[in-house]
């Protein structure tokens, strides 16, 4: 009852922040991009082609992680990022245990390339509770294709087979493209043997880090990996009939995901609340509140509550609530009312 009650506050709370634009809570979900550098220069991403620069140093981000204590619940959720974050293994291994002495959830994104079983370990030991793979297709050219490398397959299967094998958790993160689309249930019905694997199905956007990205008055979609209305019918299809417990998307997401893949602008329905939800921290020190938005401070230059609460952090959630961009179907960062609250 007491979780219900708390979560009816934060969506009263989200809700007057989404109006206003004023901070009025503070976000659940804190994605932390430790460098934009990349192994992989996948067809759906655009950050390897000009990272920005790595500028926070570790005492740096030590104090913004000790700022995260002073106004964020413990059930706030970290999600270590990038690029590949663990081309900045070093400074991970020594920031993930301040992190863990406070926040419950601590997650690490990987195209698992760098994943050995001494790193794992050593991920294991530092307090790390999922690694999040991306894994698109059980068939090895259709993997390579969309991450543009020949040696991702084997390197994410690797990982996978490591993983496994260790007390972390494994979230498979599968990104719905017309080149794997058919090849999924395939991928979901024998990972699924795996005890601690989980999917997290995601939708096709924009190009991750592109010059376009960044305008919000237009969406510039990935054409040539867009599954044809057949295909998605049919997969879609699938999902509702095998309902597998491992898909942590729920039931109204998967709909909407549909949805936008048969009809993209049919999201604008939905409200954006990335604003009220999400703190993303970019490796320049950069504090966002969208990934395709302006900054609104710095952690290197002010406290990250003060930052919560600026002028310029009231603009953007503003900002955000006019924007034109399709992306809020992704991460659950829409709002159409209670319902949403009640199913999981």
């Amino acid at each position: 009852m007491i979780k219900i009650l708390n979560k009816i506050k934060r969506k009263g709370l989200s809700e007057v922040s989404y109006v206003s634009g004023d901070y009025r809570v503070p976000p659940t979900f804190i994605t932390v991009n430790i460098t934009f550098s990349c192994n992989f220069n996948c067809r759906s991403c655009s950050a390897w082609k000009s990272p920005t620069p790595d500028n926070v140093s570790e005492a740096d981000w030590l104090k913004f992680i000790c700022d995260l204590f002073k106004i964020f619940p413990r059930d706030a959720f970290v999600e270590l990022s990038g690029g590949e974050p663990l081309l900045k293994k070093d400074l991970l291994l020594k920031i993930i245990p301040e992190f863990k002495k406070y926040f419950t959830s601590v997650s690490l994104n990987t195209n698992g390339s760098l994943i050995s079983q001494e790193l794992v370990a050593e991920l294991e030991k530092a307090g790390v509770n999922i690694i999040k793979l991306s894994l698109y297709s059980l068939d090895k050219d259709v993997h390579n294709f969309l991450r543009q490398t020949d040696i991702a397959y084997d390197k994410a299967i690797n990982a996978l087979n490591i993983i496994t094998k260790s007390k972390i958790e494994l979230e498979i993160g599968a990104m719905v493209a017309k080149q794997n689309i058919d090849s999924l249930p395939e991928l979901i019905t024998n990972l699924s043997r795996h005890q601690k694997v989980v999917f997290n199905l995601q939708a096709l956007d924009e190009s991750y880090k592109s010059e376009e990205s960044h305008n919000r008055e237009g969406n510039f979609l990935l054409s040539e990996l867009w599954p044809t209305k057949e295909q998605t019918k049919k997969f879609f299809s699938w999902l509702y009939q095998n309902r597998n417990p491992k898909i942590k998307n729920i039931l109204v997401n998967l709909k909407l995901m549909e949805k936008y893949y048969l009809d993209p602008p049919s999201v604008m329905s939905l409200r954006c609340f990335t604003g009220q939800k999400n703190l993303i921290i970019n490796p320049d020190g950069g504090v966002y509140l969208c990934l395709k938005g302006r900054p609104i401070g710095n952690i290197t230059e002010g406290n990250i509550g003060q930052i919560l609460k600026s002028p310029s952090a009231k603009q953007e959630r503003l900002a955000i609530k006019t924007c034109k961009k399709y992306c809020r179907i992704k991460g659950f960062n829409h709002f159409r009312g209670l319902k949403e609250l009640f199913i999981r």
